[in-house]
């Protein structure tokens, strides 16, 4: 089963560019993000931001939790930033798309 909720972040208008070509584009964000701006999206259409990414892996993860009739074990293989959002949605803040302290978690 493939769940659309566990894709990769998108990067808006850097999808797809060299690392060192956007370097400091990304850096500034990243660097917003640590200041708790975990709202504001990567640039350009579809961009998202890390407590976008939470919230849609959560919402994902918790409904197929819910689909399951009898407790079992479940297997689910994600990108490393999807991964590392909803974990740290999920261990720091249940209640929140995405807690601030858990922004050292995010890197």
């Amino acid at each position: 089963m493939i769940d659309e909720g566990l894709r990769e972040m998108n990067f808006g208008a850097l999808e797809g560019q060299r690392i060192a070509d956007v370097s400091e584009e990304r850096a500034a964000i990243e660097g917003r993000w640590d200041q708790g701006e975990l709202s504001l999206c990567w640039p350009g259409e579809g961009g998202e931001s890390p407590s976008g990414v939470a919230a849609r892996g959560v919402r994902a993860l918790l409904e197929l939790l819910d689909a399951e009739a009898e407790p079992s074990n479940v297997a689910v293989v994600a990108h490393g930033r999807c991964n590392k959002y909803c974990l740290a949605a999920l261990l720091c803040a249940p209640s929140a798309p995405l807690h601030p302290a858990a922004t050292a978690l995010l890197r």
